[in-house]
């Protein structure tokens, strides 16, 4: 009776299915959570352009005028432009102008490359409000840090933040250097992660209007970004001390000196030489 009774039971718990199901539907959401994750990486993996584009500037072209590098052939015109921070102190915008500045970035912000804090450039509404006041065309760039993609969000949404009262000409800028010290948060980033960043950040900007570009130097391009990725965004390159730059790809502004002199600003600025198609 007893052995009966036993042998029924298992009989019973085959008949029942529910753990088993149980288990058949963790395993599935597990897969098809999987399976997004991976599609959403590809997609912010997958190349705009898998052909890098090369540049067709004539260097020939180049001249200098009042102080500036500027560029002129039948495609292309120029105009020259200076970036500032709060490392120039305060900046007399009337004599900027005066002086034969077209433009203007203006950093807006900066990520601690040891702490991780956001912290917005003392001199910037100062900056961007008499420039515009001036008559000089602004644009906007931030010293990123990001590690992470959701760093890299917090940063396009504080950009954002500071831009939203003034009028931007020019496309907002994602400025990503790698300090050389080794307690900085991002002395071991790798490419992928810094290009995944980058792009993020680019496409936030583009999804509110705005249009995006990447700052770097002509020789760390290639070691911080993977360019196939990048090339659906503007490029502005720094490159001091020749007579061109050597970038061979595609790129809109050149940043041809770190030590610059400018009437009305103290402190050495940066020059740049912006391309503008006829």
């Amino acid at each position: 009776m007893q052995k009966r009774y036993r042998r029924k039971r298992r009989r019973l718990r085959r008949r029942n299915p529910s753990a088993l199901v149980s288990i058949v539907l963790i395993v599935f959401s597990l897969l098809v959570m999987m399976m997004v994750y991976h599609e959403n990486q590809k997609k912010l993996r997958t190349p705009v352009i898998s052909n890098l584009v090369e540049h067709d500037y004539d260097y020939s072209n180049l001249y200098s005028e009042d102080g500036f590098i500027l560029y002129e052939d039948d495609t292309y015109t120029s105009i020259p432009g200076i970036d500032v921070s709060s490392h120039q102190g305060t900046i007399d915008w009337k004599k900027v102008k005066e002086a034969g500045v077209k433009f203007a970035y203006i950093r807006c912000g900066y990520r601690g490359y040891e702490t991780g804090l956001i912290n917005k450039d003392e001199t910037f509404d100062y900056n961007i409000s008499q420039a515009k006041a001036n008559g000089i065309q602004v644009g906007v760039y931030f010293f990123s840090q990001a590690v992470s993609q959701k760093e890299a969000e917090e940063e396009a949404e504080f950009t954002l933040s500071c831009m939203k009262k003034y009028d931007i000409d020019l496309p907002v800028v994602y400025d990503f250097e790698k300090p050389g010290g080794i307690f900085a948060r991002t002395y071991t980033q790798s490419k992928d992660v810094t290009t995944e960043n980058a792009v993020l950040f680019c496409h936030i900007m583009q999804r509110k209007g705005y249009d995006a570009m990447i700052y770097n130097s002509t020789n760390l391009f290639e070691k911080l970004f993977n360019l196939e990725y990048i090339q659906e965004f503007g490029t502005w390159v720094a490159h001091y001390n020749t007579p061109y730059p050597t970038y061979p790809y595609t790129y809109q502004i050149w940043q041809y000196s770190d030590s610059g002199k400018i009437d009305g600003i103290d402190q050495a600025v940066d020059l740049d030489l912006m391309f503008i198609r006829k």
